[in-house]
């Protein structure tokens, strides 16, 4: 009896002692929170857990290799979390994985883990129907595990939070609320950490009131948030909440009450070197300045946030910066200084996908305060190891005093396994005669399946055949479909070429038109009036009647006008500083000629055209562009300013020309704008493959864009 017990106890922990046996073949790591933001460390753990991962895929599914497979699900989806808080599909795999084998084996704790790092992925994805379903699952394991669980409040500050962001302020309430109840239960204690959370509670109590417009319920929870904070005298967390109450009263116009609170927030993160709160406070206090109207401190504070928050690639945090910079700016009428800061706010706004991503500033605030507490929780884990190392080495030793019993164990299957193998010879000699018996009946039956594979092959050869005939066909269709396409291209190359020498050809005989006509009113029509004017000299007005005098007068001044009026057209039409000393000298010239004769007032930007050598045939067509967009504003606009402006942006040149006129009104046809000379500008700007683009409202002014590349090989008939 003695015996069969003993047996008994070995047979029981023979798997026990097999699945100890394989794990020490295998170590997982495991992440610690304290390096978080380490990307070579993350780099490394994701290496080592992508190798483990294949390790383990070639193993069978025991317990053993299960518990392998759980330890390593928790640390990859542990390191996928931190190295991408925004990114979580690779998370979510492996939190699916972890999920699945603690179901299997029924770990509730480790599946509510598994639930939280899946529902952070629908959340930050705004599936906020996919993460309540999440959250409902993981209060039932909750109620399941009773008092052990101490995560339900957490559960409801989630669906708190999804219902703030989904505007249900009633159930947003309702939860957190909740959370605070169930934050007070002593199962929930988490010791220092318990006065934080209620404190980050107040606060997301406090973002619901306010959103929902109860101001007075807002403001007292702020109160409560900082009174908290300042009994854990975790400065961190106080500054946060200084800074969090400042954005209220700023946010609800009371910019002055708030900027106090922006001081104690930055006199705390200066003290604790946080550069980060140091970049979203000094945004505050450049917001709230703007509030009062005060550009010049906006501006001087947005640009200490700026030097912070790309110091430490604040990303998040730039767009609300510039877009501070740009107000300040546009209300102290720096038009071009404000155009700047907008275009780079949509370009880091569009670079986030703030639209599918909303980030509120206290996400960035809250970073530091998030890191804190993972090395307090990694301090927790640490000394629980060591409880875990202490547990096994006493089930090591236990397991050596079984391996005598798996020894006696040994002997006696062994002395079975002869006894069997003497009943198994007999019963081999019975199956032998029976297989005599059934041999000849398969050697029928062989013959049988050979006829039938011979027919099979003959109609497979059939087939074949066929198939080749059917892939010849294909084929040859193929190449001739091939063939023919690159047949039209070629055309179509010929035709492109075709059109561009058209092109050429219109653009050089502009060209020479434009040389023929200056000289034509030049040599001809100068030397005409020139004459007139020296014969008009002649004459003795003094012997003229005063009606005649008067009459004599004014044919004086249209001929000296007409002069000066054909002097600069022929001028303008082919200018000698064009070709003698370039584009910027040319334009220089035309402008100084046209504030002296013309009422609207030109300003001319050249900076773009600085360290750039531009090919004389183009700078021909941007001077001829401005020379008919001058002559529109002349003619059309009704203007008082106007402005050309050269902007170098990478490898493009941009020209731009506004006027403050009535502008375009909507009645004015494509055909009409056409006829202002803009067909010529468009094939102009085609030439040197470029694009033209004209924005006007009625009453507003017209602008107009073009951007050509610098380093382009411009087409013109002066290269052919």
């Amino acid at each position: 009896m003695k015996y069969s017990y003993s047996f008994f106890l070995c047979f029981l922990l023979l798997p026990v002692l097999s699945a100890y046996a394989q794990n020490t073949k295998l170590h997982i790591p495991k992440f610690l929170p304290s390096r978080n933001g380490e990307k070579h460390y993350e780099d490394s753990l994701k290496v080592v857990g992508k190798l483990l991962e294949k390790e383990l895929a070639s193993k069978p599914q025991t317990p053993a290799y299960d518990s392998l497979r759980i330890a390593l699900f928790t640390m990859m989806s542990e390191v996928y979390v931190d190295a991408n808080r925004f990114n979580l599909d690779t998370a979510a795999i492996y939190a699916d994985q972890l999920y699945r084998y603690a179901k299997k084996y029924n770990k509730k704790r480790l599946m509510m883990d598994a639930l939280f790092r899946k529902e952070l992925r629908h959340n930050r994805l705004h599936e906020y129907s996919e993460s309540l379903k999440l959250c409902f699952e993981a209060i039932d394991l909750c109620e399941q595990l009773g008092k052990d669980c101490g995560q339900r409040w957490k559960i409801e500050q989630i669906m708190g939070n999804i219902f703030l962001y989904s505007g249900d302020y009633p159930n947003a309430e309702k939860y957190i609320l909740q959370s605070l109840n169930s934050i007070n239960d002593p199962a929930s204690n988490v010791k220092t950490m318990l006065v934080i959370n209620k404190g980050n509670l107040q606060g997301t109590l406090a973002k619901i009131y306010n959103r929902w417009k109860k101001i007075p319920e807002a403001e007292n929870s702020y109160l409560l948030q900082l009174e908290m904070m300042k009994k854990t005298k975790w400065d961190i967390a106080i500054a946060n909440a200084n800074e969090e109450l400042g954005d209220f009263y700023n946010a609800n116009g009371n910019a002055n009450k708030s900027l106090p609170y922006y001081d104690e927030a930055l006199k705390i993160n200066f003290a604790n070197a946080n550069e980060e709160g140091i970049a979203t406070v000094y945004n505050s206090i450049a917001w709230a300045n703007l509030n009062l109207n005060d550009n010049r401190k906006a501006l001087e504070f947005a640009d200490k946030s700026l030097a912070y928050s790309i110091k430490n690639k604040l990303i998040l945090l730039q767009p609300f910066t510039y877009d501070i910079i740009y107000k300040a700016h546009r209300a102290m009428g720096n038009e071009l200084e404000a155009l700047r800061a907008s275009q780079k706010y949509w370009r880091l706004k569009d670079s986030n996908d703030i639209k599918k991503r909303i980030i509120d500033l206290g996400d960035v605030r809250r970073l530091y305060e998030l890191n804190q507490a993972k090395i307090q929780r990694d301090k927790e884990k640490i000394i629980e190891e060591y409880r875990v190392n202490a547990i096994q080495k006493q089930y090591e030793l236990a397991s050596l005093k079984s391996e005598k019993l798996m020894q006696e164990y040994r002997l006696t299957a062994i002395s079975e396994e002869l006894e069997k193998e003497e009943a198994l010879a007999t019963a081999q000699q019975l199956k032998i005669q029976s297989e005599r018996q059934t041999h000849e009946q398969e050697k029928l039956h062989k013959q049988i399946k050979l006829n039938e594979l011979g027919n099979k092959l003959t109609l497979e050869e059939q087939r074949r055949t066929s198939l080749w005939l059917i892939m010849g066909l294909i084929s040859i269709l193929g190449i001739s479909a091939i063939i023919y396409s690159l047949v039209l291209q070629k055309k179509n190359r010929q035709l492109r070429a075709k059109n561009r020498e058209i092109q050429e050809a219109l653009l050089k005989g502009q060209t020479i038109e434009r040389k023929r006509v200056a000289s034509e009113l030049h040599d001809n029509v100068g030397s005409l009036l020139s004459a007139v004017r020296v014969s008009l000299l002649t004459l003795n007005s003094e012997k003229l009647p005063n009606q005649d005098k008067k009459v004599y007068g004014q044919l004086q001044q249209m001929v000296e006008d007409a002069c000066r009026e054909v002097r600069l057209i022929s001028h303008n039409l082919l200018p000698e500083e064009l070709e003698k000393f370039g584009l910027e000298k040319a334009l220089e010239k035309m402008i100084e000629r046209l504030n002296f004769s013309t009422k609207i007032e030109f300003t001319l930007n050249t900076k773009g055209l600085k360290d750039i050598s531009l090919d004389k045939t183009v700078s021909f067509h941007l001077y001829s562009i401005c020379l008919e967009l001058i002559n529109n504003i002349l003619k059309h606009a009704e203007a008082t300013d106007g402005v050309i402006t050269f902007r170098q942006n990478n490898n493009t040149l941009e020209l731009f020309v506004r006027d403050n006129g009535k502008g375009i009104e909507y009645s004015v046809t494509e055909a009409q704008l056409k006829g202002k000379g803009l067909t010529i500008i468009e094939e102009r700007v085609e030439a040197m493959g470029g694009f033209i683009d004209i924005s006007s409202n009625a009453g507003n002014g017209t602008v107009t864009h073009i951007s050509i590349p610098i380093n382009q090989p411009v087409y013109s008939a002066s290269q052919t």
